[in-house]
């Protein structure tokens, strides 16, 4: 990412719609230093100890993949999330996936990440007629 410009990235890959992937984007993030594991797993035990009170929408969902069917959530604080994270079963056929945490909203001084140029425009939802409406980053975890 660091040899793409905006500029680049909008005329090679989103006006002609071809897919891209770009690389390095989280390098230099505060996140990858202080919540994931050497070998790059987040750090569980860290992020619940630090963020465990807070609440956000998990969705249970089948290894499998793809289903027709709406995942259906729940409000888990994040550290029941981190419980089951902690015990999970690497063959279990549900998994929980912890997706819509509103995380700047609820710690703005928190310099976790930066948000890439290349996503801080919602050109998604002008394509879409606003449709949707950015209102917080996502944090996810998976």
């Amino acid at each position: 990412c660091r040899d793409l410009s905006y500029r680049d990235f909008v005329q090679r890959y989103m006006r002609p719609n071809r897919p891209v992937v770009i690389l390095g984007l989280t390098d230099d993030w505060k996140s990858r230093r202080l919540w994931q594991t050497k070998d790059g797993r987040p750090n569980m035990e860290d992020i619940r100890k630090e963020f465990g009170n807070d609440i956000s929408p998990v969705y249970k969902q089948q290894r499998a993949g793809f289903s027709p069917v709406r995942p259906v959530s729940r409000d888990m604080s994040v550290a029941e999330y981190a419980d089951w994270w902690k015990h999970r079963d690497n063959n279990d056929e549900v998994l929980l996936y912890l997706k819509d945490w509103k995380f700047l909203a609820v710690h703005p001084d928190s310099n976790a990440y930066e948000w890439p140029i290349y996503f801080r425009d919602d050109w998604l939802n002008q394509a879409m007629g606003n449709a949707y409406k950015l209102s917080v980053c996502r944090f996810v975890l998976s």
